[in-house]
């Protein structure tokens, strides 16, 4: 599986392997890329869940990134986060065995 590159924290154009972004991170070698999560660094929550319908249009968020909703593909999060304007980010969720990590895609 390949993912933008990292330059610290910062993405870039070009994909890359996500066992070099691992190492990139310094995250442990066996950490699992989960996808791609919108975090909101405000409210520091994540996007959880929409239902939209004629009368309404609910979202819900969640304070954990285990419990956000996870994009496979890059693009369909960011089509999710433009929604939202400025206010989220497009994040890279890892689970690293003890914890879930969250990385900025910028």
């Amino acid at each position: 599986m390949a993912c933008c590159a990292i330059g610290g924290f910062v993405m870039k154009a070009r994909l890359t392997p996500i066992s070099e972004v691992i190492q990139e991170l310094g995250l442990p070698n066996d950490s699992q890329f989960i996808g791609y999560v919108i975090y909101f660094p405000e409210r520091d929550d994540y996007f959880f869940l929409t239902i939209e319908d004629d009368d309404a249009d609910l979202r819900g968020f969640s304070p954990t990134p285990h419990l956000a909703k996870v994009f496979d593909d890059y693009d369909d999060a960011l089509g999710m986060a433009s929604r939202f304007g400025r206010f989220s980010e497009v994040s890279l969720l890892f689970d690293t065995g003890p914890e879930y990590m969250v990385f900025p895609v910028l």
